[in-house]
């Protein structure tokens, strides 16, 4: 977009202004790829780790009782917050789009 409108304004765009123009994005691409593998296992963890308990306390909040459903509910989200914690562990150690 920026290139963009910068083609539209007479002497804005210059090889310069690209050339910044595409480090920055670089840099900002290279940062979140290489945070990408905390972020899935900082998500897994919440699964893991606190998911239950908010729900259980959301649960009793609204005066909803907790059921057999409930408890099958927390143990397919132990399940699930465990691969993105695999994800982001292979992710880290194999470097992928870094």
């Amino acid at each position: 977009m920026a290139l963009r409108w910068a083609r539209s304004q007479p002497g804005r765009l210059s090889n310069i202004n690209v050339d910044c123009f595409i480090a920055g994005f670089k840099a900002a691409l290279d940062m979140i790829a290489f945070q990408f593998g905390e972020f899935l296992i900082d998500e897994g963890n919440y699964y893991v780790n606190e998911y239950a308990s908010k729900r259980i306390n959301a649960c009793g909040y609204s005066g909803i009782p907790l059921t057999p459903a409930h408890s099958e509910e927390f143990e397919s989200a132990d399940e699930f917050g465990h691969l993105p914690i695999e994800a982001g562990k292979l992710y880290m150690d194999k470097k992928l789009l870094i």
